[in-house]
Formats: C-alpha cells, sequence, structure tokens
C-alpha cells in the first residue's frame, strides 16, 4: 500500500494498494517477485526461476486507486500491511474533483503502463484474520 498526502490527487485517491489474486495471492510464490509502488505505479519483477509468468502477473494483480466510501472505510484502508490476505467491496468508478481534475478508471485485465490502474469507489473491507 501507498500512502498519498501532497499528490494533486490526494484528497480523492489518498491509498493505493497493489492487489493479486490467484496465484499473485500466494505468498510462498510473491517471495520471487520484486513489488515497489511510488509515484501512482505499480511496479514488480520476477526473480529468475519464479513460478509465476509475466502473463500470469500481469492478469492476476493490478494497482487500485482506492476511494473510501466513508470515514470507517478510509480508517480501514489506512491499516491495511502488505500481506493481508482482504476482501474488497465496490465499484470500479472514474474520479472527479470539484476543481475539475479527473482519474479514469481502466476496465481491462490485462493492459499496463500509464492509464492502466483500476480506480475502486471502497464500500466495505474484509481483512482475512488467522487463528
Amino acid at each position: 500500500m501507498e500512502r498519498y498526502r501532497w499528490d494533486p490527487l490526494a484528497s480523492l485517491v489518498p491509498e493505493d494498494l497493489a492487489l493479486g489474486w490467484g496465484d499473485m495471492s500466494d505468498n510462498r510464490a510473491l517471495k520471487s517477485v520484486d513489488i515497489s509502488q511510488s509515484n501512482r505505479f505499480y511496479y514488480w519483477r520476477l526473480q529468475a526461476g519464479a513460478p509465476l509468468s509475466r502473463e500470469g502477473v500481469i492478469a492476476h494483480s493490478a494497482n487500485t486507486h482506492t476511494i473510501p466510501a466513508d470515514v470507517l472505510v478510509a480508517q480501514q484502508l489506512r491499516r491495511l500491511r502488505p500481506g493481508q490476505t482482504v476482501t474488497l467491496t465496490g465499484d470500479l468508478v472514474d474520479g472527479l474533483r470539484d476543481d475539475g481534475a479527473s482519474i479514469h478508471t481502466s476496465l481491462s485485465r490485462t493492459d499496463t503502463g500509464a492509464g492502466a490502474c483500476e480506480i475502486m469507489l471502497v464500500r466495505e473491507i474484509e481483512v482475512e484474520r488467522y487463528p
């Protein structure tokens, strides 16, 4: 997760989450992937011998710009940590601030680069708890 406080869209989209599902949610497989976030982008690099393919990473992960639906969701987003298993409920949206600044969601699972991020209005968060 990457928090933004000062960039032009921080008031609308305060956190970005690098999310993975399928093979990209297996912490053993993720040990062979270097992941980072910066400047609203999600970066990854497969280490030699990784059990994941480039296509698999692209199809099973996303940099998701999150818009909290309310104060409780905003607090829950701020408490998320790398490696947690979460379920987000919400909608993909385009974001528009009162001053006209905007951000548009991707609707493709195989795009990459600028414009490939999803924008999610997050209404609910469930964090899987382990006994």
